[in-house]
């Protein structure tokens, strides 16, 4: 993209200079105060925006708010409730790449561009990108900003199983009452206990039983089985009939867990033809592919094990719309 053709966001700079001095105070170091001063700024520019949007923001949970890791890094992050943070890096005038830190590389869900006027008194939203892989970036690599509200809108954060994994194969099962709330916590917003799920699904009676039917074969041994849900809206490829997707762990010896990944439609009797499942490695590797037919009332990729440092990604997909939810064990 020629950084000419972006469609920018102008928003006034004016009532952040009163924040961005009390924050640059607490720096000994002038240079240091300077890039807090314009890192203030910069957040202030994208939370006013995201907030015009309809987006919901949380600058006391963001880094860049707080003075202690204000010092000790170059940070102006801003924490977008329940998804993540996102980086705003400020752009001078004539600047046609912009510094990303290394620091800010990781635990990012995306970055916003914000280019200053000579006096600091406006500010430019000129575009984002998902991820940086270099210190200098060029402008010239953004994405549209109109883009980024659905960006955000259908962004998955990953799915955290460490603690599900600790509760699980701990010797002397002293947590083990808590595991229902472990596992909420871990999948979050939209997941929920299959039987929950099940219970809300025109399919009811037919679902419950296939359910009870899965645990008991996959449950032999009388291992604990933890199996979450939730639904996903392919828009208007499906009508908006939605999909369910289906996550299943079973723990097993050398503390491994066995996994599985269902898709089955919610409200119908069957898939719509090409539906893909894939399983995807941390290294973006395909390791297991399912696409539907006319007449599949489910698929479902390969179980496969997982260890501690095992991360994957799981993605559905009907021609042009995807669906991406990451687990980091």
């Amino acid at each position: 993209m020629n950084n000419q053709n972006l469609i920018t966001f102008p928003v006034s700079l004016i009532l952040a200079h009163q924040k961005a001095q009390e924050f640059s105070k607490h720096q000994a170091k002038p240079e240091k105060a300077q890039q807090v001063y314009l890192n203030t700024l910069a957040v202030h520019a994208v939370n006013s925006s995201l907030n015009i949007f309809g987006i919901e923001t949380d600058l006391e949970a963001s880094d860049s708010w707080d003075v202690v890791m204000q010092t000790l890094a170059d940070v102006a992050d801003l924490n977008i409730k329940n998804k993540g943070k996102i980086e705003c890096r400020f752009v001078l005038p004539e600047q046609e790449l912009c510094y990303v830190p290394t620091d800010v590389w990781e635990d990012r869900i995306g970055y916003v561009f914000v280019k200053f006027n000579q006096e600091l008194t406006n500010g430019e939203l000129l575009g984002f990108v998902p991820k940086v892989v270099k210190e200098k970036f060029p402008l010239s690599d953004l994405q549209p900003l109109e883009e980024l509200p659905e960006y955000l809108d259908k962004y998955q954060p990953a799915i955290d199983l460490r603690k599900v994994f600790e509760v699980l194969f701990d010797e002397g099962k002293t947590v083990i009452d808590n595991l229902n709330q472990v596992i909420d916590q871990a999948f979050g917003i939209g997941w929920q206990s299959l039987e929950t799920l099940a219970a809300t699904s025109p399919k009811r009676e037919l679902n419950l039983a296939a359910n009870l039917r899965d645990i008991k074969v996959e449950n032999e041994q009388s291992k604990p089985i933890i199996e979450q849900a939730r639904l996903i809206d392919l828009g208007i490829e499906l009508q908006d009939n939605p999909l369910r997707l289906v996550v299943g762990l079973i723990p097993e010896e050398n503390n491994k867990v066995k996994i599985k990944v269902k898709l089955d439609p919610f409200q119908e009797n069957f898939l719509p033809p090409n539906v893909q499942l894939t399983l995807i490695s941390e290294s973006e590797q395909i390791l297991s592919e399912s696409r539907s037919r006319s007449m599949d009332n489910y698929i479902q990729v390969r179980p496969f094990r997982c260890v501690y440092g095992d991360n994957f990604t799981i993605k559905v997909s009907l021609n042009d719309v995807n669906f991406e939810q990451k687990f980091v064990i």
